[in-house]
């Protein structure tokens, strides 16, 4: 598989980044972020699709109706509750692969990413690393709000 430069990787990840605040901040959650749902536009920034599963989070309270591509840490508690966090803990599996050229899932079902999260990181820098612990936390709490990932390490020379 071709190697991606991380400086590719800050650009496609920090473009995602705004486009998911910007649904954030208006209270809304994505849902299904995920390869299939990123276009590379002929001038080369992506844009973010398949709005469908986008729903406006009553007051900022969580959901309780799982759906879309990818299952959560979350997910698995009864009753089931998630919100902003799920969006960027898919953030974070979409910047693993990207990073890796790895798929995080395979047909459809999770593979642990506990045990994978950091693999194949070793030549990637530590900002890079920070980013994608944060990022693939298990507990949602501890994941960060997507308004302050723009400001971490790894996008301090992003204009």
């Amino acid at each position: 598989m071709q190697h991606v430069f991380e400086r590719d990787v800050r650009f496609y990840m920090s473009e995602l980044v705004l486009a998911v605040e910007f649904l954030h901040k208006k209270m809304y959650i994505h849902r299904d972020i995920k390869r299939e749902n990123i276009f590379v536009h002929r001038s080369g920034h992506i844009k973010l699709a398949d709005l469908g599963l986008v729903r406006r989070l009553p007051r900022g309270e969580p959901l309780d109706n799982p759906c879309g591509t990818h299952y959560f840490p979350e997910m698995k508690q009864a009753p089931i509750f998630y919100g902003l966090p799920a969006d960027v803990r898919a953030v974070g599996i979409l910047m693993y692969e990207l990073a890796t050229r790895e798929d995080v899932f395979d047909d459809f079902e999770l593979k642990d990413p506990r045990t994978k999260k950091l693999r194949n990181l070793g030549k990637r820098s530590k900002p890079c690393k920070d980013l994608l612990k944060a990022l693939l936390a298990e507990d949602p709490e501890e994941r960060p709000k997507i308004r302050h990932v723009k400001r971490m390490e790894f996008f301090r020379r992003v204009d």
